[in-house]
């Protein structure tokens, strides 16, 4: 079972990031049972489209090794937002849980 929570935020050049929060409950594997996994998008002021923060078919993503395109994404988000605004996101996911 996936948790999933969405985040809009406003810059203060008018463009927006979307923080899309998910917390896996079950699954295969130790690692992955109980891990926050953020994805998050970027729309442009005055746009309507939303774009990721890297595109896994670019030759720069696919010579890296599997360890290294982890570390890659991780940086790619952290250009966007900050770990406060992703910890805050997966805070808000975690009250969502309460009853």
């Amino acid at each position: 079972m996936q948790l999933q929570r969405e985040k809009t935020l406003r810059r203060e050049d008018g463009s927006r990031v979307k923080i899309t929060t998910t917390l896996k409950t079950d699954g295969y594997g130790a690692r992955s049972v109980g891990a926050y996994h953020h994805m998050v998008l970027v729309c442009e002021y005055k746009k309507r489209t939303w774009k990721g923060t890297y595109s896994g078919d670019e030759y720069q993503y696919r010579a890296l090794s599997m360890e290294d395109r982890r570390q890659f994404e991780r940086d790619s988000l952290l250009k966007v937002v900050t770990k406060e605004e992703l910890q805050q996101a997966a805070a808000e996911l975690w009250e969502g849980l309460k009853p």
